[in-house]
């Protein structure tokens, strides 16, 4: 891939990036844990970032792309465990030569999706304020 190339796909990503971040429907809240993600047959230890009633957001350093499908496993403080199908929706470089992936839940149970919702909701004042700084920065 040639030089202007490599910036037009740069540029394209970064379009992609700020059109998924403004049609984001639901709120979301810092969740840094361990995830099982199978992904064409195999199965590893992912880290995820944060979490909302409509998906998540993960570091790997493995490589996936847009539109693939995954089967993932969080477990919610408390120990309860959900199961859920998810398809890639973009990726970009996370830190030291990793990439973080967003995910749009496509099948999780209705009961499910309450306790991510009610998980999210109860994110404590400290958080919030973090992510607004966070936000504000950006």
């Amino acid at each position: 891939m040639g030089l202007k190339s490599r910036a037009a796909f740069a540029d394209k990503t970064s379009m992609a990036d700020f059109k998924s971040i403004e049609a984001r429907r639901t709120p979301r809240r810092v969740f840094n844990r361990a995830i099982g993600v199978l992904h064409q047959g195999k199965y590893s230890i992912q880290q995820a970032m944060q979490l909302s009633e409509g998906g998540l957001l993960f570091l790997s350093d493995s490589r996936f792309s847009n539109g693939e499908s995954i089967v993932a496993t969080v477990l919610l403080p408390g120990g309860v465990g959900i199961l859920f199908q998810g398809e890639i929706i973009y990726g970009r470089p996370g830190p030291n030569g990793t990439f973080q992936y967003g995910v749009k839940f496509k099948t999780v149970a209705i009961h499910h999706k309450r306790m991510i919702r009610n998980y999210v909701s109860a994110k404590t004042q400290r958080e919030a304020e973090a992510e607004g700084a966070h936000d504000s920065a950006h």
